[in-house]
């Protein structure tokens, strides 16, 4: 299908971003890799007036990691950097590896990291051609006053499917949003609004510039695991992140966080900090741990493969394996300091 008539902006400071996206009174769209946007736009979901590219703005693809104080990379760095860069790969593998998991080869290239954390949510009643859509006519997500997945709903129930969200809510990540008065800081899931019909609580002209993450420190390992039909190209049907750190001894929790992704309108976090902090992480515990996860998800039947019920019983299995992977993934790490 072809795109609907647009036109294209390339500022060359966030200021000008900004006030060009507010200017447009929400009929325009910030595009990096556009492997999302296009698509949609494609088939006839979106009809941005104009796209506003960020590819001037050369601090938004930098990696900086700074010993002591964390890394920060910028919302223009594309997947297979994130994912091939030395120092992720050191200090702060599980972003690699989640990264890595996003599509194939060619949209890893492509792919952003803001275009990755800020993608719209999924539903099989919405991301299709419009001559599809005719017999039922608009949900939600179009303007309409139904969820054809759940029909008595009040509201919208289209799924996040984004993978590196969950991994960095448990790295304790914040995310830095440029504004036309200048800029904050905000922890990285308060970004999401859990509304599938408008998932992301950004105002008008806010931008995603940054992403922060904190030195994670000696003995911390994470995993990510991610349920899918297929090993490349499909979204998340679940996907868990794990992030555990160890006191010196090498067994008890120092700390420990987990979520998750494409079960709900937006990432979903587990603070199992009360079942395994200052304790040994034991199976009893962790079975705990995956009850709660489990307890949280809510799938619904509005995407393509495995059923709800199903995705909902995995979520016990990933969570319980996601947190050993972490966990051995910490014992490994280097001598206490």
């Amino acid at each position: 299908m072809k795109l609907p008539a647009f036109e294209y902006a390339e500022p060359d400071s966030m200021d000008e971003a900004c006030r060009t996206l507010v200017a447009q009174n929400g009929n325009a769209r910030i595009i990096a890799g556009g492997t999302e946007l296009l698509q949609a736009m494609k088939n006839h979901v979106k009809f941005p007036r104009l796209l506003v590219s960020l590819e001037r703005i050369p601090s938004l693809t930098e990696i900086q990691y700074d010993p002591g104080n964390g890394l920060t990379f910028g919302a223009l760095v594309t997947l297979d950097r994130l994912a091939d860069h030395a120092d992720i790969k050191a200090g702060y593998s599980v972003i690699a590896a989640a990264a890595q998991t996003v599509g194939g080869p060619q949209l890893q290239a492509m792919g952003t990291v803001g275009g990755n954390l800020c993608q719209d949510c999924c539903c099989i009643y919405y991301n299709r051609p419009p001559d599809l859509r005719k017999r039922q006519g608009p949900c939600y997500k179009l303007g309409g006053g139904v969820c054809h997945a759940v029909k008595r709903s009040p509201g919208c129930h289209a799924v996040y499917s984004g993978d590196l969200a969950p991994v960095l809510i448990a790295l304790g990540a914040q995310v830095t949003l440029a504004e036309p008065a200048g800029a904050k800081t905000i922890p990285i899931q308060e970004m999401y609004s859990g509304n599938g019909a408008h998932p992301l609580n950004l105002k008008p002209g806010q931008v995603a510039r940054k992403i922060r993450i904190p030195e994670q420190g000696n003995r911390t390992g994470g995993a990510y695991l991610k349920l899918r039909r297929r090993k490349a190209i499909d979204y998340p049907l679940l996907g868990v992140a794990a992030v555990i750190s160890l006191e010196d001894d090498g067994e008890s929790c120092r700390s420990a966080k987990v979520a998750m992704t494409g079960i709900g309108s937006a990432p979903v976090a587990i603070e199992p900090a009360d079942k395994l902090q200052g304790h040994p992480i034991t199976d009893d515990r962790l079975a705990e741990v995956a009850e709660d996860a489990h307890a949280l998800a809510r799938p619904v039947a509005n995407v393509v493969g495995f059923s709800p019920r199903y995705r909902r019983d995995m979520v016990r299995v990933y969570v319980q394996t996601a947190v050993e992977q972490a966990l051995a993934d910490a014992r490994t790490k280097g001598d206490p300091q």
